[in-house]
């Protein structure tokens, strides 16, 4: 049977005469016979979730979704066949045990929070505080789905605290009282997708030799928390814009031209993105379609793009050149 133990005590245990190694190299055996306050063995979560158990449920939400909980009423034994060990358990003098599963369900949040979080990429870490105490209930990356028994001190209060990218909040499994930080108190509101989306207003400067039609559309809203870039500072949401561009036409001196590449700027009151994300949704080089993130701040605001198309020639005069460069402009309000 794997008995591990949280950061407050990082020694070897010996359970009953077996040998569990965490982080000492050697085991030494307890007069107490029991689990003490900060051991945890993995658990069979379903005897956790069961009704028949009795857990308490309570929930947190994290960027990519909501981290649902059920912990059992502290007790003084677990049978074996609750564990995923060999052996049964015993509570130590002056500790219980309880049993805690968790699971993060994604897309509680809007459906863009969701994506931007990058759902399983983030660090994570989930603890009980008993009083005073805090006892580690995971261990590197996995940690948004586990079952384990942990022991704690008799008669403390209980919190569950996750740790979402550096980021801290905390329930009382019993009450439900959540302790949220202000980071992630956006997340609590009420989810704010995409708002409808708005038509790019034609620039100037395009070669008026040239007849091109452009597609040229964006939408915005704000989210808390973006991968790669974190968490946004407190009471300034980042503000995401999904821009939306396609070339359909390009004819210049009766020669007719499709798109192979492009590149360009987008910019938000003159402001250059503090990350773009290209969505994937598999279309042709002639289309654009991206996530913008932009520090937040009070709307509305003006999203200016240029796109510079590199194209080949598919129709006309021989004499027409091959290849040539096309460069469009246009702008749109966000609010």
């Amino acid at each position: 049977m794997q008995l591990s133990r949280g950061p407050v005590r990082g020694v070897l245990l010996c359970l009953t005469g077996a040998a569990v190694a965490l982080t000492s190299l050697a085991c030494t055996p307890r007069a107490s016979g029991g689990v003490d306050p900060g051991d945890r063995v993995d658990a069979v979560a379903e005897r956790i979730t069961a009704p028949a158990a009795g857990g308490d449920k309570s929930s947190l939400l994290v960027p990519e979704g909501r981290l649902e909980l059920v912990v059992t009423e502290p007790g003084e034994t677990v049978p074996a066949r609750d564990t995923l060990g060999s052996q049964d358990l015993s509570a130590a003098s002056g500790a219980r045990i309880v049993g805690i599963a968790w699971k993060v369900v994604p897309g509680a949040a809007s459906t863009v929070q969701t994506a931007l979080a990058g759902p399983g990429k983030a660090p994570g870490a989930l603890a009980v505080l008993a009083g005073d105490q805090q006892f580690s209930l995971t261990e590197g990356e996995q940690w948004r789905r586990g079952a384990v028994f942990v022991a704690v001190p008799e008669d403390a209060e209980l919190m569950v605290e996750v740790d979402y990218d550096t980021v801290t909040q905390r329930v009382d499994p019993r009450t439900g009282r959540q302790e949220v930080s202000a980071a992630a108190q956006p997340l609590y509101e009420e989810p704010g997708d995409l708002a409808d989306q708005s038509s790019c207003r034609p620039g100037q400067g395009a070669d008026p030799e040239w007849t091109a039609t452009m597609v040229c559309w964006a939408r915005g809203t704000t989210v808390s928390y973006v991968h790669d870039v974190g968490w946004a500072p407190e009471h300034e949401p980042w503000r995401v814009v999904q821009l939306e561009m396609r070339l359909d036409s390009a004819v210049h001196q009766g020669a007719r031209y499709a798109a192979t590449a492009s590149s360009g700027t987008a910019l938000l009151d003159g402001a250059e993105p503090a990350l773009v994300i290209p969505r994937e949704i598999g279309r042709g080089p002639g289309s654009i379609s991206e996530y913008l993130v932009f520090p937040g701040s009070p709307g509305p605001h003006e999203l200016s793009v240029t796109r510079t198309w590199s194209l080949s020639r598919e129709s006309g005069p021989a004499s027409a050149p091959d290849q040539q460069d096309l460069e469009l402009t246009g702008s749109v309000e966000i609010d």
